[in-house]
């Protein structure tokens, strides 16, 4: 009686197994599947990189707005240094000196662009004391304003005025906590750009 049993039960399993089995149809059965050769790329670049961001017959325009022989421009990070205001107007600041080899008339290096055409190369800085490595932000209205270090004194100058591109600057003296500070880098926020950041090493 078990033998039956088990003979019974092997027989189920091998119809189900046989059952579930798919027999393809003729057509799939004469389906042939073409062989693709790999394509032979050529290591010879023909074409010239272009920047991502503009069309292939883009030519971006360059125009020189200052110059400087005093080339630390960075010390690693970059301030902001540049910028475009919503009506087309453009500022612009670099760390200028030109008394090699200790540049005693090392300041911020100014232009501005006011819609037409940028202003006259600067040859004089904008501080009135030695400075460095300045960072760029619109401020108030119609305003602009410009944050470099005083590393002798160990300060941040800052340099505001109400009409961006035109008027005379006023300066602001901030000192560090205790300590000298250095290194700034600075940006304005809020509806009119009247909030200041101001990130600095001591």
């Amino acid at each position: 009686m078990k033998k039956l049993f088990l003979l019974s039960m092997i027989l189920c399993f091998v119809f189900a197994g046989y059952s579930q089995r798919a027999t393809p149809s003729k057509q799939m059965r004469d389906y042939a599947v073409k062989r693709v050769h790999p394509s032979q790329h050529s290591t010879v670049v023909t074409q010239l990189p272009v920047l991502p961001s503009y069309k292939a017959d883009f030519v971006p325009e360059e125009e020189v707005i200052g110059m400087t022989r005093y080339d630390l421009q960075t010390n690693t990070s970059p301030q902001n240094r540049f910028h475009v205001y919503d009506d087309g107007t453009m500022g612009a600041v670099w760390t200028m000196g030109f008394d090699d080899p200790n540049f005693a008339d090392r300041g911020t290096g100014y232009n501005y662009f006011d819609g037409n055409a940028w202003g006259e190369q600067p040859q004089e800085r904008i501080e009135t004391i030695r400075t460095g490595w300045p960072s760029y932000a619109p401020y108030g209205e119609n305003g602009e304003l410009v944050v470099s270090h005083d590393f002798g004194a160990g300060s941040l100058l800052y340099l505001m005025r109400d009409a961006k591109g035109t008027g005379d600057w006023s300066e602001m003296t901030l000192e560090g906590p205790g300590e000298p500070i250095s290194w700034n880098r600075t940006t304005t926020s809020g509806i009119n750009h009247d909030i200041i950041h101001t990130l600095a090493i001591t």
